[in-house]
């Protein structure tokens, strides 16, 4: 199916379909290549990924064909999302890891088995599904538990700081224990599409939107020298505020600001000293207040 100037065209059976078990497509960020799953015969597995050629004039489809043993093995593998670096971030339950189907992040092109993308995002149950939005560094995804006796899988998302992906979060989205299938809309950056059964709901399963909400701020270490009492967050006493875009030292009395180390602040270091009710304004992270009642750290 497609937009058209009145919405969506009727849906329409793609030319690659067979009577396999076929899901989870997915475009590559320049429209020209689609990747889904299948059981059909002549694979690695149980369940592999193939991807076909979008013709961007004609919208036709080339014939579908396997990526590979660099991300496909003798188990079932779902949802492949393309990365901007040409590589997938996939589910696989045959590559180990850390529960049943991990998120792994794999280049067909590479002789590198699948890299798999850590205890941060991966938990002891199943995770998959996987989105990376347009700016390439956030991924939701769903995880939970699907069994015969009990289903609870929910969205969470992760950040990439350039480095490594942050812990996942919860979103706390849609309205049942059971929300699937993320997905980005085109143009849209802040717009999630997700599948989900909700009591006003047209059928099993339906897609809705949602505008994603505002990512957490990334986790932030002390760097350099090790300071005495070097604290992360923490509420001070006298105040209302509470810190948690930088790093504090104390020492005698007197407190030692620290730039936090983040993606766009990698070089961090000591800033300024500054008493405790008279911080230097040209050296307050930004969101914290000039001035603090005295007090000491809780």
């Amino acid at each position: 199916m497609h937009r058209t100037a009145n919405g969506w065209s009727p849906p329409a059976r793609a030319s690659f379909d067979t009577d396999a078990v076929e899901f989870d497509p997915a475009f590559s960020q320049d429209s020209k290549h689609l990747y889904f799953d299948s059981d059909r015969a002549g694979g690695y597995g149980g369940t592999d990924v193939y991807v076909v050629d979008v013709d961007v004039t004609t919208n036709q489809f080339s014939a579908p064909r396997n990526v590979g043993p660099r991300v496909n093995s003798k188990g079932d593998e779902w949802a492949a999302t393309p990365t901007p670096r040409g590589s997938l971030i996939f589910s696989s339950d045959g590559w180990g890891g850390e529960g049943k189907h991990d998120l792994f992040e794999s280049d067909p092109q590479l002789k590198q088995a699948p890299r798999n993308l850590g205890r941060e995002i991966n938990g002891p149950e199943e995770d998959f599904d996987a989105a990376l939005g347009p700016d390439g560094k956030t991924l939701v995804f769903s995880s939970g538990t699907m069994s015969d006796t009990e289903t609870h899988v929910r969205l969470f998302r992760s950040q990439y700081t350039g480095k490594a992906w942050t812990a996942r979060e919860e979103l706390k989205l849609g309205c049942s224990d059971f929300v699937i299938g993320p997905a980005f809309a085109t143009g849209r950056p802040n717009t999630l599409y997700y599948s989900a059964k909700c009591p006003d709901g047209l059928g099993r399963m339906d897609i809705r939107e949602v505008e994603l909400p505002k990512a957490a701020a990334p986790a932030q270490r002390c760097r350099g020298r090790q300071s005495l009492g070097c604290l992360r967050g923490g509420t001070f006493s006298g105040s209302p505020a509470v810190w948690s875009s930088g790093m504090v030292g104390l020492i005698r009395g007197r407190f030692l600001i620290r730039a936090c180390v983040t993606a766009s602040n990698p070089d961090a270091s000591v800033i300024n000293f500054g008493s405790l009710n008279a911080v230097p304004k040209n050296v307050m992270p930004k969101g914290i207040p000039n001035t603090w009642a005295a007090g000491t750290w809780t």
